[in-house]
């Protein structure tokens, strides 16, 4: 865990050095409390509950450096947290949208042979009062990507996620679809689907939600002990 300390260090250091920057920048963060860390249709927490936190440092030019972790299922070599490392560009679109781009380094201290980058790009466009986000996300072919066969593959996974809120209330209704084809889609043949719906609540500075979660994925074990299959899952999370 001395990675994740060391890390958040360094953003609220450059947090502190405000005055000798061009524009003006701020710092947020949020933590979390998960009964499964679900990624894509996948449980990298061996179905059990994880802690995760996050710090994003942000310029009011759209630039944005973040760091998010969460604990994990141990991996092969004793890794028990992820920590993604991102940097990115927000621009404002016309329509009340915006369109984010960046590039993410996925760390697991203790175990670095697992460590790849991935490239993102989403747009997000309001419709009324409802969100609607799409995003792709590409993995180039890496060592870590190495199939039994030998072959380095890459990844490409595209998603689609919808929030409705409930007039009047605290409530909101979301959901995700998402396609995965590479190296971590879990199946022996093609892609895999995954697919989500819940509700969420915002309650005195505190977020709710209870999703129901499921794939076409099967369980696989490419380093990390990963589970898949239909599930439920509960999260409570504070932002600051």
């Amino acid at each position: 865990m001395r990675d994740i300390h060391f890390l958040a260090a360094a953003v609220c250091g450059l947090a502190s050095a405000q005055p000798a920057l061009a524009e003006p920048w701020t710092v947020s963060g949020e933590a979390s409390l998960v009964s499964d860390y679900n990624s894509r249709g996948l449980s990298l927490s061996g179905r059990k509950p994880a802690v995760q936190a996050g710090l994003s440092l942000s310029n009011a030019n759209g630039m944005h450096a973040d760091v998010w972790s969460s604990t994990i299922s141990r991996t092969a070599k004793g890794a028990r947290a992820e920590v993604d490392i991102s940097l990115g560009y927000t621009a404002s679109l016309e329509g009340d949208g915006a369109l984010d781009v960046g590039v993410t380094y996925y760390h697991y201290p203790s175990d670095s042979e697992l460590d790849f980058i991935e490239m993102t790009a989403e747009v997000t466009q309001k419709f009324g009062t409802a969100s609607v986000t799409g995003a792709i996300a590409y993995a180039p072919k890496q060592d870590l990507m190495r199939a039994p066969d030998g072959r380095l593959r890459d990844n490409v996974y595209v998603s689609l996620d919808a929030e409705q809120p409930i007039a009047g209330t605290p409530f909101s209704l979301v959901a995700h679809a998402g396609y995965e084809r590479g190296y971590f889609d879990g199946c022996l043949r093609g892609g895999k689907l995954d697919w989500s719906v819940g509700a969420l609540v915002n309650w005195k500075g505190v977020a709710l939600g209870a999703y129901y979660v499921d794939s076409e994925a099967s369980s696989f074990e490419p380093g990390v002990r990963d589970f898949a299959g239909s599930t439920g899952l509960l999260s409570a999370s504070i932002s600051f």
